[in-house]
Parts: C-alpha cells; sequence; structure tokens
C-alpha cells in the first residue's frame, strides 16, 4: 500500500536478494525501542536507559547489516550479528559502569583509549575487507586470514585497481574522527559516544551506496529514484527536527516525567503542539525520530528496485 509504481514481482536470479527477515527485524527493533523509551520515560532509572540505549545500537546494526547485504547477501549469518550485538552491549555496560565508578576515572581514560584505539583498527581492516570484496589475496593469490589481514592495506595502495572502493574506507575514517572530536568538546558519556559513531558510519555508509556507488554505476534508471529519493529526503526533514528538539530538549531522564517537564520544557514547546499539557520536548524528539526511521526503513525497501528485472550476475558488486 505504499507503493506509488506498479509492483514488479522479483524472479529468482533478478534483483538484488532482499532477506525480508532483516527487516522484519529492524521493524520489530523500532516497536521495541518505542516501548522502553516509554518505559524510561514513565519511571527513568540507569536500568531503563540501558536497554533503550542498547536498542539504538540494534538499530544501527541492523540496518549497517542491511545496507551491506545488498550486494553480499551470504556475508554474514544471524549467529555473527548476534555475537556483534552481544559484544557492543557488553562494551557499552563496561564503559558505563566506569563512568559511574567515583574511583575509576584513570581506568576510564585507558579504557576510552583502548577502545578508539581497538575502534580504528577495526575500521582499517574492514576497510582491506571491503576493498577485496571478503576475499584478499597475496602476491602468490592465496587468501589471507587473520592478522595478516593488515598486510593488504599495503597492496591496496600500492597496486589500487578499484579506487571507487576507497570512498567508503575515507568516509568512515574521517566520520569517526570528527565524532571523537566532537564528543570531547562536548564532553558525552560513552554511551552517547557510541551511538554518535553508529549513527555516523549508518549516515556514511547509506550515503556511499545510494549517492555516489549506484549513480557511479549507472543505477537509478528511468524514474525508479523517485519513490526512495521521496522516503530518504522526508526521512531528513523530519530527521532534522528531531535533532533539533533533541539537542534543544532541557529533558533529565534521571527525574520523573512531571519533574522533568517543570524544568522549561514547557516553554521550549510553545503553544503549537496539540498536546502540549502532557508531552514535552523529548517526548516530541522520540515521535519525529520514530516517523524518520520508518521512512528510512522504507527507502531502504525500495532504493534497489530499479534492479528487479536485472540478472544478478551483470549486478555490480561494491
Amino acid at each position: 500500500c505504499y507503493c506509488w509504481f506498479p509492483i514488479i514481482h522479483g524472479k529468482s536470479g533478478y534483483g538484488v536478494p532482499q532477506h525480508f527477515g532483516v527487516f522484519y527485524s529492524m521493524g520489530l527493533a523500532l516497536i521495541i525501542e518505542g516501548f522502553l523509551s516509554a518505559a524510561y520515560h514513565v519511571c527513568p532509572n540507569q536500568n531503563n536507559f540501558q536497554f533503550d540505549t542498547c536498542f539504538m545500537y540494534v538499530i544501527s546494526v541492523l540496518t549497517l547489516v542491511k545496507v551491506y547485504q545488498f550486494r553480499h547477501p551470504v556475508a554474514l549469518d544471524a549467529n555473527q550479528v548476534f555475537a556483534i550485538l552481544a559484544g557492543i552491549i557488553l562494551v557499552s555496560v563496561a564503559g558505563l559502569m566506569l563512568e559511574f565508578s567515583d574511583s575509576a576515572s584513570n581506568l576510564l581514560l585507558g579504557f576510552r583509549i583502548i577502545f578508539t584505539t581497538g575502534q580504528f583498527l577495526l575500521i582499517l581492516s574492514l576497510s582491506v575487507y571491503f576493498y577485496s570484496l571478503g576475499y584478499v589475496k597475496d602476491d602468490n593469490k592465496a587468501i589471507v586470514t587473520g592478522w595478516s589481514l593488515f598486510a593488504g592495506v599495503k597492496q591496496i595502495f600500492r597496486r589500487p585497481v578499484h579506487t571507487d572502493r576507497l570512498i567508503l574506507p575515507f568516509i568512515s575514517i574521517l566520520l569517526s574522527i570528527g565524532v571523537v572530536i566532537y564528543s570531547e568538546m562536548e564532553k558525552a558519556d560513552f554511551a552517547t559516544y557510541l551511538l554518535y559513531t553508529f549513527i555516523a558510519n549508518v549516515l556514511g555508509f547509506c550515503l556511499y551506496y545510494m549517492v555516489i556507488m549506484k549513480p557511479l554505476h549507472g543505477e537509478f534508471k528511468n524514474f525508479s529514484w523517485v519513490q526512495p529519493t521521496f522516503y530518504f529526503v522526508a526521512c531528513g526533514i523530519i530527521g532534522g527536527f528531531a535533532v533539533m528538539y533533541f539537542v534543544q530538549s532541557p529533558a533529565k531522564w534521571e527525574k520523573s516525567a512531571s519533574e522533568s517537564r517543570s524544568e522549561d520544557n514547557m516553554e521550549c514547546m510553545n503553544s503549537w503542539f496539540p498536546f502540549q499539557p502532557f508531552y514535552d520536548v523529548h517526548d516530541v524528539w522520540h515521535f519525529y525520530s520514530a516517523a524518520a526511521l520508518f521512512l528510512a526503513f522504507m527507502g531502504l525497501l525500495t532504493v534497489d528496485d530499479d534492479l528487479v528485472a536485472t540478472p544478478q550476475s551483470r549486478i555490480p558488486v561494491f
């Protein structure tokens, strides 16, 4: 019911494999995120805050997996994704525990240094992986695995064959550096820093896939670009309003909803919002962000509709 154009039913061997199970997971994660956000607004405490933030990580990781899976349909299985999510949540909890410990300031500094170093090493490793489409080979055409993978960096910059695949690593590195600098300037807590990192990489990966690589390979033919473009533009506009309310909101999750609303939230709401006496500015952020995420999911669902009649052997991998 959300499609504007006639539906072309996909045939086996044609089009980008969709893997709708990931879309179902993304939608379910968004629903659970809504319930958990409501839970910690009704009864704010550190536990509810953790659950709410964790599902933001889940949505970010699933989005990255979905975009990567468009051109690499057999790259990851469910167990690997669950292991990645478990590791992310474990790191997040460890960082927050150190932050809330009065005697662990030195440990927290060391933890953040180790995490940031590991983050950039991971980006470097994934850059080699993406460039080589998952199969890094040495001069003897043997597949490279393990720590030897980092030697592939020298091979890439010495003999760059697919220069367009170097765009994503540069985008990811620049965004990660920007997030580190911004988080230090704003004195962001570890959970917020981790969330900013994921959001930046999701935006960078989507930009790389939809704005750079698809037009570069001659895709988005005829009017197939109209529907996903509408969804993403609407997502950007609504998401911009969401970020505005998130940044300007004086809401305090540590306090009850009534106490939070009493601290200038009503003044910031002005008088335009029809449910002003009940909802505060932070609630408006949730309304807008949920709508923006839904539109983003719809854009991802339709972004490769132009390839539905293209044999998979002719679809470029990037």
